[in-house]
């Protein structure tokens, strides 16, 4: 049975300002019950709640929460991936157990009771289990329609990322120290080959990262205990990222790299939190648990000013983005969102939050489409500039994020973006220009407005849009003319015939609007030779601004949209 609740959400800001901008926090859950262990994808969260003394599944999808499961048996964390949430749930401790599947809208057993399956893995269109005989023997997979049996053995730690599976078994030497092997999609490949431990693999595609004992052990009231050190497969060959004399663990992988931290023995209560973006490793946290990454956005919990919290480094930059006061675990990590379970009010009372990153506010810059009179039918380019001003100094533009209508300028032969940089208004302040393939922007008829898109080079996004008005060309011989009109005429009052039919604005009938728009454009010519390069654009520029002044009645200065 689903029941559906809708709750009164708190909201506050975070402390600090983290790199991107600002966190807001929203606790999810206030129900004086245990929420614990949240998985998030997307805008979905999903968590165990205790009721009654049963574990049940609860979902969030942004707005509202819903709960999948209502009755009395016990089920693990559950996993998501999208609208998919598998969990597996059993009747007695130690008794058979099945794989369940919440697909978005009904929830389905993939398994039967008549073994053992457990420790499912939501991922991309797929679930991954292991499962047979016995609790960790063989890996299933189950694609949306079929379920397949990916290797049969002594398998553990599996782990699945997309198409991938990564797990450690015993190799086929009859050896007693443990391999990492990795399926592929299509073919399972044994990737250490080594007479020591591996294992706790951590996969992001095809890349895995793993514990590796090292022929060192540190000696303590317990006896001896091997150090490990963190091993990374870049799906080419094996590094060896660790070699510390350490306990270096709980690794965590995306593709922005590999996480760990660090124990200088097993009573230490250091908690070094390393980082490998692929290059070099460096320490950013002095003592950090609960890890987790996406990107080169990283999580953890460390003690706070009178609790644990949760903290979040990105581009250098660490941020605790949790209430004081509150006990937070576990976070987890997806896009711009960040779940957690934390507590403020003693045992069984623990409830569940996210935190989301605010952008900074994009920044608006002046842009002038010449002309502003397009014809779809044009096999030409578009000029269009984007103004400089005080604030905004296009040079510092990255030309490789330009994106008008989601295309970029043209490319030259010579493999060069086809832009300058010219003072074309005449302020003393450089403007850009670009040019553009007009067959490439893709402008559908009714089209009143293009919009372009970039960013700096320090990462500052900014936008900008400018009014166009399509010629009525209905016949593309790139002349608006008697023709033209007398396509209209045989058209006229005529529902769905498109604009070739005469239909200007694209609205699904031909009349008088579009009458009034031919006549607007009548004896409108497209240029036939180069179009205008920045010099003539000075020109053009001049009178148009001056013309856009009048109309917006400003002295001076330009507004949004040239």
């Amino acid at each position: 049975m689903k029941l559906q609740q809708l709750l009164i959400l708190a909201v506050w800001s975070a402390a600090a300002t983290s790199a991107l901008g600002q966190w807001n926090v929203t606790q999810v859950t206030d129900d004086n019950y245990y929420d614990t262990n949240p998985n998030i994808s997307g805008g979905n969260i999903v968590w165990l709640s205790r009721r009654g003394g049963d574990m049940q599944v609860f979902l969030y999808d942004g707005s509202t929460v819903t709960q999948l499961t209502d009755d009395d048996r016990t089920r693990s964390v559950p996993s998501i991936s999208g609208d998919n949430v598998a969990w597996y749930a059993y009747d007695d401790y130690g008794g058979p157990s099945q794989i369940m599947l919440y697909d978005g809208t009904t929830t389905v057993p993939l398994t039967g009771l008549d073994g053992f399956a457990n420790r499912p893995i939501a991922t991309g269109p797929y679930v991954v289990w292991q499962g047979g005989e016995n609790p960790t023997d063989d890996i299933y997979r189950y694609d949306g329609t079929t379920t397949t049996q990916i290797m049969s053995g002594n398998a553990v730690s599996v782990k699945a990322s997309g198409e991938y599976i990564a797990w450690i078994a015993m190799d086929s030497t009859g050896g007693y120290d443990s391999e990492v092997f990795l399926f592929d999609g299509s073919s399972i490949t044994q990737i250490t080959h080594n007479d020591v431990e591996d294992r706790f693999p951590v996969l992001y595609e095809n890349r895995i990262a793993w514990q590796t004992e090292d022929d060192a052990t540190w000696t303590g009231p317990g006896g001896e205990i091997s150090y490990y050190e963190v091993a990374y497969y870049d799906g080419t060959e094996v590094i060896q990222l660790t070699d510390n004399l350490k306990i270096d663990t709980e690794i965590v992988i995306s593709d922005g790299g590999v996480v760990w931290k660090t124990k200088a023995s097993p009573n230490s209560s250091d908690n070094q939190v390393y980082y490998f973006d692929g290059v070099s490793t460096q320490m950013i946290a002095s003592d950090g648990l609960d890890l987790t990454i996406e990107g080169s956005r990283i999580a953890w919990v460390a003690d706070g000013p009178t609790d644990t919290d949760v903290y979040v480094w990105e581009n250098g930059v660490t941020t605790r983005i949790s209430n004081p006061g509150f006990t937070d675990r576990g976070p987890r990590i997806s896009g711009d969102t960040i779940a957690w379970a934390s507590n403020n009010s003693g045992f069984g009372d623990d409830e569940v939050f996210i935190a989301t990153v605010v952008p900074e506010p994009t920044t608006l810059v002046v842009v002038d489409i010449k002309p502003g009179s397009v014809n779809l039918k044009s096999k030409g380019l578009l000029p269009v500039v984007v103004y400089g001003t005080e604030g905004v100094d296009v040079t510092e533009i990255d030309l490789d994020t330009l994106l008008l209508n989601g295309v970029g300028p043209r490319v030259k032969p010579n493999g060069s973006w086809h832009v300058s940089f010219e003072d074309v208004d005449g302020d003393g302040i450089d403007d850009l220009v670009m040019h553009f393939e007009m067959q490439a922007l893709g402008i559908e008829p009714g089209t009143t407005e293009l919009a372009l898109t970039g960013a700096l080079m320090d990462g500052t996004e900014f936008q900008g849009a400018d009014a166009i008005r399509i010629v009525p060309d209905f016949n593309g011989d790139l002349m608006v003319n008697a023709t033209d009109l007398a396509i209209m005429k045989h058209s006229y009052g005529a529902a769905g015939v498109g604009f070739e039919l005469g239909d200007a604005n694209a609205d699904g009938l031909v009349d008088a609007t579009d009458l009034a728009i031919l006549k607007a454009s009548f004896g409108f010519e497209a240029p036939t030779g180069a179009v205008p390069e920045p010099a003539t654009l000075l020109v053009m520029a001049a009178a148009g601004l001056a013309l856009l002044r009048r109309k917006l009645k400003i002295p001076s200065g330009r507004g949004y949209g040239g």
